[in-house]
């Protein structure tokens, strides 16, 4: 996808299919080293685990280890869900104004309790429809 010499004239359509290309490329070459980075502690101990039990009698960890490295194998589902995610054209961008708005709002400081009270006091109380709804 590289080096690869597209043959006729190359228009905007043709060279941001391209990139595309190239970017799924990358994707999937994350997501395939993220998985040998995370399963191969867990496939390595359960290899010594079966074929040299020796070295774990001994071991007084051996539960602890176990979890350890099971907790970093099963991690991968979120990294890979994080490759994906952060890949999307506007994944990055939104988040980016989701966390600069909290920044903000809280920058503002504590608001008065009377503009707090303004704010519930128009909210219905819901218990009671919620205990009809149940009879």
């Amino acid at each position: 996808l590289w080096f690869k010499a597209v043959p006729g004239f190359q228009t905007e359509q043709i060279r941001k299919r391209l990139r595309c290309r190239r970017k799924t490329v990358l994707v999937l070459m994350g997501v395939l080293s993220a998985y040998v980075l995370c399963w191969a502690p867990f496939y390595g101990f359960t290899i010594v685990r079966d074929f040299f039990p020796a070295v774990f009698v001994k071991e007084k960890h051996y539960l602890t280890a176990f979890y350890v490295v099971e907790c970093i194998a099963m991690s991968n589902s979120m990294i890979n869900t994080l490759c994906f995610v952060t890949v999307k054209n506007n994944t990055v961008k939104y988040f980016k104004k989701i966390m600069l708005l909290h920044w903000k709002s809280s920058y503002n400081g504590s608001k008065s309790s009377a503009d707090l009270d303004l704010k519930t006091t128009g909210v219905p109380a819901t218990e009671e429809v919620d205990c009809i709804r149940l009879k």
